[in-house]
């Protein structure tokens, strides 16, 4: 079973982020937030599960009976499958095993993952959408 366990920081940090983006795709059509381009369409997801009976490709039609295999922090979907995975950490970054779980997962669809310090988030303005985070790609 999942169990949430992240610092204040932590939780600061992708609830900040998952306003930029959440904003962008309520209000736009095209969206942009920092270097991450999509189309708006299923929305922003904070802590979405992804199961061993969800499709990687057109994930509107999931089955919630499977078993859980993975939970991004932020999910970003683009023309109904998930286009971004963003994994922020504080103090410990995204363990192997949760990589290969999403690679496995989505194989030979295109989705990436992101792995963005707290810190990086926070110190922008929250105000303001920054137009570049310093990130690294996973995947």
């Amino acid at each position: 079973m999942f169990k949430q366990k992240e610092s204040y920081k932590h939780k600061l940090a992708k609830s900040l982020l998952a306003q930029w983006l959440r904003e962008q795709d309520e209000q736009n059509d095209n969206c942009k937030v920092a270097q991450f381009q999509w189309r708006s369409n299923y929305g922003v997801h904070e802590e979405l599960m992804f199961r061993s009976t969800s499709d990687p490709f057109y994930f509107e039609n999931k089955d919630e009976s499977g078993y859980p295999l993975f939970v991004p922090d932020i999910t970003v979907f683009h023309k109904g499958s998930p286009k971004y995975l963003f994994e922020i950490y504080h103090k410990h970054k995204v363990p192997q095993h949760k990589i290969e779980r999403i690679k496995k997962f989505f194989n030979a669809y295109h989705v990436e993952l992101y792995e963005i310090s707290a810190n990086e988030i926070l110190r922008h303005d929250s105000e303001s959408v920054p137009t570049k985070l310093k990130c690294k790609q996973l995947l």
